[in-house]
C-alpha cells in the first residue's frame, strides 16, 4: 500500500516506488537496531525532487555515523549525513501558560511543531496571521523562524457525490475532478447562486454538502460548470436514472446524431427520453450564453419537457453512456450541452 501511494505521489515506476519504500524502512530499522531515538540521538527526514529521494540523517554520534555509512545499502536513495547535534524539540509545547499566550494571538490555534529539517516552528491555525504576529509567537516560544500554516476544521458535510442528484436549484450532471479538487459537473448558470448538493435524485431535505463554483467551460459552445465539494466526500461513477438505485456509467463522453433516442434525469421532471432533432442547435433566448452569443453547438431533443430545477442534469445514450449536461428548453423539447466540451483550460476532461 505504501509503495502504491509513493508511486502515485511521485510519478515513478512500481519498481522504483518499492525500492524507495524499502530504503526508508531499512534506514528506520538501522537506527532502531542501534538504539537511536529520533529527536534525541538523531534527526532523520526524506526530501523528494523530480522523482528522486534523498535521506538526511543528522547526528553527532560518530559510531552511528560509521554504521550508517558501512551498513545502509540504499537502492533508490541518496544518503546525506549531517555530523552535528540534533535539533531540539520545542520544550515550550507543554507549557500551558506559554500556549495560552500564543492563543491570545491566534484563538484558532490547532497545533505546532518544529520541523526536523530546518528547525522552523510551524504554527497551524484557523486564523490568518501577520508577519508581526508570527514574530511575536516566535519570541514567546523561543524561535527565530516561524511559519504559518492556515488550516480548516474537518467538514461534516461529506457525502457520496454522483450524477442526477438534487442541488438547491439545479441537478448534478456527473461526478468530476478539476485542479486537484473533487466535485460535480453541472450547468454553468447554476453557479450564479450558492448551491448545495444532495445524495438523492429529488429530495432536498436529507444529507447535503455545500458546493463552490470553480470554473466554467466554453460559454459560447456549452453551459457547463464545475462545482467543488468538501474534501473527504466520495465521488461515484454512477448516476440516478430511471431506477431508484444509482446506475454505473459506461463509456463517455461521446456524441450522438439526429434521430438518436437519448434520456435525461432532472430533479423536477425525473427520468425522460426523446429523439434528437438537432446536434447543431443555437439557443437565442435572453442570456442563453451569458454575455456571449451562443454557437450552434448545442443539442435539441424533442418530446422532453424542461422544468425549473432540471438544469445541469445528466444526459445519456443507450444504457449508460454519458453525452451531455442539461441546459434548458421548453414545452416538449430540451437542450443539452455536449459533454465533449466539458474540459479545463488545458483541454483535460472534467468528466470522471
Amino acid at each position: 500500500m505504501a509503495a502504491e501511494s509513493y508511486q502515485e505521489s511521485h510519478g515513478v515506476s512500481d519498481a522504483v516506488a518499492e525500492d524507495a519504500i524499502a530504503d526508508q524502512e531499512s534506514a528506520a530499522q538501522l537506527l532502531h537496531d542501534n538504539g537511536a531515538t529520533l529527536g534525541v540521538d538523531a534527526d532523520m527526514w526524506v526530501e523528494h525532487e523530480a522523482g528522486n529521494q534523498t535521506l538526511h540523517v543528522r547526528t553527532a554520534d560518530s559510531s552511528l555515523t560509521t554504521e550508517l555509512k558501512n551498513s545502509l545499502a540504499l537502492t533508490e536513495t541518496e544518503l546525506i549525513i549531517h555530523e552535528e547535534a540534533v535539533g531540539t524539540a520545542p520544550k515550550t509545547m507543554a507549557d500551558e501558560d506559554l500556549n495560552e499566550e500564543v492563543k491570545e494571538i491566534t484563538p484558532g490555534l490547532q497545533g505546532m511543531y518544529s520541523r526536523a529539517s530546518d528547525g522552523v516552528l510551524v504554527v497551524e491555525t484557523l486564523d490568518e496571521l501577520t508577519d508581526d504576529e508570527l514574530s511575536e509567537i516566535g519570541e514567546i516560544l523561543g524561535y527565530d523562524d516561524v511559519e504559518l500554516n492556515t488550516v480548516h476544521e474537518p467538514s461534516s458535510d461529506q457525502l457520496t457525490v454522483r450524477g442526477g442528484a438534487a442541488m438547491t436549484s439545479c441537478t448534478t450532471g456527473f461526478a468530476g475532478t478539476y485542479a486537484g479538487e473533487i466535485g460535480v459537473i453541472s450547468a454553468r448558470h447554476c453557479g450564479e447562486s450558492e448551491q448545495s448538493v444532495y445524495d438523492a435524485p429529488v429530495d432536498t431535505s436529507g444529507d447535503s454538502a455545500p458546493t463552490d463554483h470553480t470554473m466554467s467551460t466554453y460559454k459560447r459552445r456549452a453551459d457547463i460548470g464545475f462545482f467543488a465539494v468538501p474534501s473527504g466526500s466520495t465521488l461515484s461513477s454512477t448516476f440516478y436514472g430511471d431506477d431508484p438505485s444509482p446506475i454505473d456509467l459506461g463509456s463517455g463522453p461521446i456524441e450522438v446524431g439526429e434521430g438518436f433516442t437519448v434520456c435525461h434525469q432532472g430533479k423536477t421532471t425525473g427520468w425522460a427520453c426523446g429523439d434528437v432533432t438537432s446536434i447543431a442547435y443555437q439557443p437565442t433566448y435572453d442570456d442563453a450564453c451569458l454575455d456571449d452569443v451562443c454557437e450552434a453547438t448545442f443539442v435539441r431533443v424533442g418530446a422532453v419537457n424542461q422544468n425549473p430545477g432540471d438544469s445541469g442534469g445528466p444526459w445519456i445514450t443507450g444504457e449508460n453512456s454519458a453525452i451531455g449536461i442539461h441546459k434548458g428548453g421548453g414545452d416538449n423539447f430540451g437542450i443539452y450541452s455536449k459533454l465533449i466540451y466539458g474540459v479545463d483550460e488545458d483541454g483535460a476532461s472534467l468528466y470522471r
